[in-house]
C-alpha cells in the first residue's frame, strides 16, 4: 500500500521477484493516472496483477480504473493507469480524491501441473492433409 498518494515519492517494491517503481499520481479534476515503472523480471505477472491494483478514497471507496496503458512486450517498461473518482451515476458510491494505492497480491503462488491427453483426435480436419501428410487412399 502507497499512503497518501498525491504527495509521495518514488518508491520501490518487489512482487514475486519483479521489481517496480511507484512515480507518481497525477490528479487532474476527477481523473487520476497512476504511473509505475516495472523493471525486468517476469512483466507478465504485472499485467496479471493490473486487477488487484485499487485507487482508493479516504474512506476506502475504490475509483473506477478505466484505461490501463502500457507495452508488454518490453522486459522493462511503464504502466499508466487511469481511474476516475465515481460520481454516484455509474457502479459503487460516489468517491473523493484519491487517499491510496493498494495492491492485493497473493501471498503464496505455485505451479500446478494438470495432466491431460488427446484422445481420438481427426487427423484431417482441413479437407485431406494433416501434418503435411496426405489421406491414404
Amino acid at each position: 500500500m502507497i499512503p497518501d498518494i498525491l504527495h509521495s515519492a518514488k518508491q520501490e517494491f518487489s512482487i514475486c521477484g519483479t521489481r517496480a517503481e511507484f512515480r507518481e499520481c497525477d490528479h487532474n479534476g476527477k481523473m487520476n493516472d497512476v504511473w509505475l515503472h516495472v523493471k525486468p523480471g517476469q512483466p507478465w505477472l504485472m499485467y496479471q496483477m493490473m486487477s488487484h491494483i485499487h485507487l482508493e478514497d479516504a474512506d476506502g471507496n475504490r475509483l473506477c480504473m478505466i484505461s490501463p496503458y502500457f507495452d508488454p512486450n518490453k522486459a522493462e517498461f511503464t504502466m499508466r493507469l487511469t481511474f476516475f473518482e465515481r460520481q454516484g451515476f455509474d457502479k459503487g458510491p460516489p468517491t473523493g480524491q484519491p487517499a491510496r494505492l493498494v495492491w492485493d497480491v497473493p501471498a503464496k503462488t505455485q505451479d500446478v501441473e494438470v495432466p491431460f491427453e488427446f484422445d481420438d483426435l481427426p487427423m484431417d480436419v482441413w479437407g485431406g492433409t494433416s501434418a503435411g501428410h496426405t489421406k491414404p487412399r
